[in-house]
């Protein structure tokens, strides 16, 4: 894959002239979006409105609630959507085109309009009109900080609680190795934009209900180990999902429960779901990065987190091909 090298000073100046070339702008990220991907789009949504553009947050689903209560009026969820009335699309937060979520069952080489892709994936396939990638970035929110303080752009309480949302969240509350100075010294920038960091936290991580925290108890009773213990991952079925009264949308962050685990240095949690079985990997130790293990299962991601989806195959298959892979990447003692 080709990396795009583009100084600062001037993909700002491209990024500005695409912004105020256009009058309306759609505004689209990932399928099953994260903190950060609707972050990412709530916050362009309250930015782009303060300069006069119009502009419109787009998701498929339903999301959950805990994010939904940081989700503007204005966004559309699953409604048909006429491109006629935007001159342009703005990408956030998604690595690849297909994972892309469009409206109207679009694919995205036939969307109408250009393309803005903004995203801090190290495998971005820079799909976009205008592309910057930006890896180093602990989150999409920490890149769209970074242009808005550089552009003068406007950044309002709701705009900056937005930001919050993406950057906590991508770093689990600034515990993962993805957290760096810039990120706090962003994040210190937002709170003194009166972005919102304390209803952040307690919307994110103390806001579980009892029927979510007896599922991820369950997990724990039935995690499974591999090579030493050093791989931890779950198997959620569909099954489990409806007998504690959880969604697949609840799901998104167990993963990351695992974390704790002592001497734990892979994390898996292989689940179900309509489009088919979805892994989602964590790397504990930066000497084991897991990108290449989503590769392998036709996902991406980033070194240290990722993810893929596998169509047509069960979740015992799906188990077998974690344990192949993963024996390939984890060093034998």
């Amino acid at each position: 894959m080709k990396k795009m090298v583009l100084d600062r000073n001037k993909i700002f100046s491209q990024i500005k002239k695409w912004i105020t070339g256009k009058k309306s702008i759609l505004l689209l990220t990932h399928q099953r979006p994260d903190g950060d991907a609707l972050g990412s789009i709530f916050a362009m949504y309250h930015c782009l409105r303060e300069i006069g553009i119009s502009t419109l947050p787009y998701v498929t689903d339903n999301i959950p609630e805990r994010y939904g209560a940081f989700m503007p009026e204005a966004a559309i969820i699953g409604e048909s959507i006429d491109f006629r009335n935007f001159d342009g699309v703005m990408s956030l937060d998604c690595a690849n085109k297909k994972r892309l979520d469009i409206p109207n069952n679009t694919a995205f080489d036939d969307l109408p309009i250009p393309c803005c892709n903004i995203d801090h994936h190290i495998d971005n396939l820079n799909y976009g009109e205008l592309n910057y990638i930006d890896d180093k970035c602990s989150a999409t929110t920490e890149i769209l900080s970074i242009i808005f303080q550089n552009l003068s752009l406007p950044c309002s309480p709701e705009c900056a609680t937005a930001l919050l949302l993406g950057i906590i969240t991508d770093t689990g509350g600034y515990r993962f190795n993805n957290t760096t100075a810039q990120t706090l010294e962003i994040a210190s920038w937002l709170m003194n934009k009166e972005g919102d960091h304390e209803r952040v936290i307690a919307k994110m991580y103390y806001n579980e209900s009892i029927h979510m925290l007896k599922f991820q108890a369950k997990l724990f009773d039935e995690i499974q180990f591999a090579f030493d213990n050093r791989l931890a991952y779950f198997l959620i079925t569909d099954e489990l999902l409806h007998r504690f009264g959880v969604t697949a949308e609840d799901t998104e962050d167990v993963v990351d429960i695992a974390r704790a685990i002592k001497g734990v240095e892979i994390i898996c949690r292989i689940q179900e779901t309509a489009d088919g079985i979805r892994y989602s990997l964590r790397s504990m130790n930066p000497d084991i990065p897991i990108i290449e293990i989503a590769h392998q299962l036709g996902g991406g991601g980033h070194e240290m987190a990722a993810g893929a989806l596998q169509k047509d195959i069960t979740i015992k298959k799906a188990e077998e091909l974690l344990l192949t892979y993963a024996g390939e990447c984890i060093p034998q003692n």
